[in-house]
């Protein structure tokens, strides 16, 4: 290959580089044709500006000899050309994601975080110029900076992921490039949560009894007897607890405080344990409102974030020191355990705990309150003489 035709090729692969990166910063959709024809239309533009400076220079009006009916490359593309998909910037995707799916206000806070610390790494905020590359930098800063695989998946990558592909879906992307970017999760058996044991409920409990405060009193007991999250029964409400088709219960609303999944919207019955030492009692002592008014809520109005740190600090002081319990959800644990233990339906185990349905067939039919009271009913009380 001569001199001169090497400095062509060369020319040529820098006006295709440049191409691309346009189509990337305007999000473009090109097959290859329109690829080329970008590449010599910034061929073109770039020589335009060589001759017009050179005319400049040389004290000349560079007007005259150059004029727009020379530059046919720079012509609207005509008709049935693929569509251009202007660029968008990540809180327009965000919003746009937020009005259709309507998630609740912790979710918009966490996963538009999420955008903006993506943003912040990439030095700009255009979801057309993102590339794959681009995810798997951050992730590798994000591992670097000491966060655990567990936090990058979830909290960082699954709300990227999940907005762009609304953006695809609703024709603003051509493309998710965080679509195959994951990272690897392992968690040692030494690592993983576990349930309460017989021994540590009852330490707990035991300890509950002697409370005066109301969440360290009563929300353990709520908790161990029905696998509710802590969150759920800390923004419990006098009206929460009452009688569906004569079966005293808890019913965890949307309108006391927000709920983690739809499944999460349920009745739950109250287990004979917790009936007996007192808890209607202290229902009908507090006549109306939040049963627990303490703790305060958080700045989206859920009261289980304060509450679990709370409740977390007295457990671990009864010296319950092992890591892989968590204060708040071993008691979950332990009711999906009791529920193997003592054979209960596993259907109405995922009924009572808000757990999602795994199947066609789990959406069918409805769960009578009293299928739920004889399930529950099967569980032990904890022995705590």
């Amino acid at each position: 290959m001569d001199k001169d035709t090497s400095k062509i090729r060369a020319l040529e692969r820098w006006c295709l580089e440049q191409a691309d990166d346009c189509r990337k910063v305007h999000g473009l959709l090109l097959d290859e044709n329109s690829r080329l024809k970008l590449a010599k239309a910034i061929g073109a533009a770039v020589q335009r500006a060589s001759l017009k400076l050179a005319c400049l220079a040389r004290g000349e009006d560079p007007q005259g000899a150059w004029g727009p009916s020379d530059w046919p490359l720079m012509r609207p593309i005509r008709a049935g050309a693929p569509i251009e998909r202007r660029s968008v910037r990540f809180d327009e995707l965000v919003k746009g994601w937020m009005s259709e799916r309507r998630p609740v206000e912790k979710t918009v806070y966490e996963w538009s975080r999420a955008l903006r610390q993506l943003s912040e790494f990439l030095g700009h905020d255009y979801a057309g110029r993102l590339t794959a590359d681009d995810l798997i930098a951050w992730k590798e800063s994000l591992v670097a900076a000491d966060l655990r695989p567990k936090t990058v998946r979830d909290a960082k990558l699954t709300p990227v992921r999940a907005i762009l592909q609304w953006a695809v879906d609703n024709r603003r992307l051509p493309s998710n490039p965080a679509e195959r970017v994951t990272i690897d999760v392992k968690v040692k058996s030494a690592e993983s949560k576990r349930s309460f044991t017989d021994e540590e409920a009852a330490i707990v409990l035991r300890a509950a009894l002697r409370e005066k405060d109301l969440v360290r009193r009563w929300v353990p007991w709520l908790c161990a007897y029905s696998g509710a999250r802590l969150a759920e029964v800390c923004q419990l409400r006098v009206q929460d607890i009452l009688q569906i088709d004569g079966i005293w219960c808890m019913k965890f609303d949307p309108e006391a405080g927000s709920l983690k999944t739809r499944s999460s919207e349920r009745a739950v019955p109250l287990h004979p344990a917790v009936i007996e030492c007192g808890f209607l009692d202290f229902v009908a002592s507090v006549k109306t409102g939040p049963l627990f008014a303490h703790p305060s809520p958080d700045k989206f109005g859920s009261r289980g974030g304060n509450g679990t740190k709370m409740l977390g600090r007295w457990v671990r002081s009864l010296g319950l020191k092992d890591e892989r319990i968590s204060p708040s959800h071993s008691w979950r644990h332990r009711f999906k355990t009791l529920g193997r233990r003592y054979q209960l339906a596993p259907d109405i185990v995922n009924a009572v705990t808000g757990h999602g349905k795994r199947s066609v067939a789990d959406r069918y039919g409805e769960f009578p309150m009293e299928a739920l009271r004889q399930e529950i009913a099967k569980i032990p009380a904890v022995s705590i003489s």
